[in-house]
């Protein structure tokens, strides 16, 4: 497990470049590629393999994020990176519009100072070990051959969350126009199934973990864009309610709301169709009802201030 003077050790070293800030630095096992490169039965018979492979990695995880954020530093951004028990983060505050071939540039940055680390190891390595023969060398340097080219490798598959996903959003957002994500994440999804399938065929259990995790994530997205998407059909349903409130129909607002609220499917659309029977109701003077939705809504989506304002001035208890 790498120790808190390690950490120092490397924060002190990034202070070297003053706008490229490190967030939350976790040390200790299950660093994404560090469980891939447990696959290799070869080192898990080696005792030394944990902490090496897991230093190895903490050194991979940086590297890889600081070559995305030198080059969007370059780019006139503050990049910030955050590393995790599962990778690393790099991001920036900045509003601005980035072009696509800058964000391309930015996303092939990670994998490709990965590359440089590997190649230089690969090129090296076997001079080092004929001159200095030992195990441990040996296996470290498979190790960083492994965690620098193949993570490298897998890190630019066209699947989201990974790098080669997010080429992917940038050449969709380039090519169509459109920020919906939606082919993006429809390509990562098919591309998960195959992991997956190449994963359980490889009898590869980690891989095939990572798989099903990505792609929940990236059907999941869809599964709410489908959502949405059906949801905007009932936008003008809500603008009839709000118009009918308007005019004084409560009655036929209510009609509007409740059909509104069966039909939903996005929280963002119940959750305003409850807020309009919720007003109806106070305006109905019906606060038995009133109070029995604002409850269910408080316990869906968190208390409304204002709403339970009004109902305890039109009760009298303000």
């Amino acid at each position: 497990y790498l120790t808190a003077d390690y950490n120092l050790e490397m924060i002190e070293h990034v202070e070297r470049f003053p706008r490229i800030r490190i967030g939350f630095l976790e040390s200790g096992g299950g660093w994404l590629g560090y469980w891939l490169d447990r696959i290799d039965a070869v080192l898990r018979e080696v005792v030394a393999e944990g902490p090496l492979a897991d230093a190895h990695e903490f050194r991979r995880v940086f590297l890889h994020e600081l070559g995305h954020a030198l080059v969007a530093r370059r780019f006139g951004l503050s990049p910030q990176i955050t590393l995790y028990s599962m990778g690393g983060l790099t991001s920036w505050t900045e509003v601005t519009e980035i072009s696509p071939p800058k964000n391309l540039a930015i996303s092939l940055a990670g994998p490709a100072a990965g590359f440089l680390l590997g190649g230089i190891c690969f090129v090296a390595g076997p001079a080092v070990l004929t001159a200095i023969p030992s195990e441990l060398f040996t296996v470290a340097y498979h190790d960083l051959i492994w965690v620098n080219i193949g993570w490298g490798v897998f890190n630019l598959l066209p699947i989201l969350p990974l790098d080669g996903g997010h080429v992917l959003v940038t050449l969709e957002r380039w090519l169509t126009r459109k920020r919906d994500q939606i082919i993006s994440h429809a390509i990562s999804l098919l591309a998960c199934f195959a992991l997956v399938y190449l994963a359980f065929m490889l009898r590869s259990p980690w891989v095939a973990i990572l798989g099903i995790w990505f792609g929940y994530s990236n059907a999941t997205f869809l599964l709410n864009r489908l959502k949405a998407s059906r949801d905007n059909k009932l936008e003008s349903k809500l603008e009839e309610a709000h118009k009918a409130i308007a005019a004084g129909n409560l009655d036929a607002a209510l009609d509007i709301s409740s059909e509104i609220k069966k039909k939903a499917l996005t929280d963002w659309m119940r959750s305003e169709a409850s807020r309009l029977l919720i007003f109806i109701f106070i305006k109905q003077n019906r606060h038995k009802e009133a109070e029995e939705e604002l409850m269910r809504f408080n316990g869906l989506f968190g208390p409304d201030h204002f709403l339970q304002g009004v109902l305890s001035y039109e009760k009298g208890e303000m």
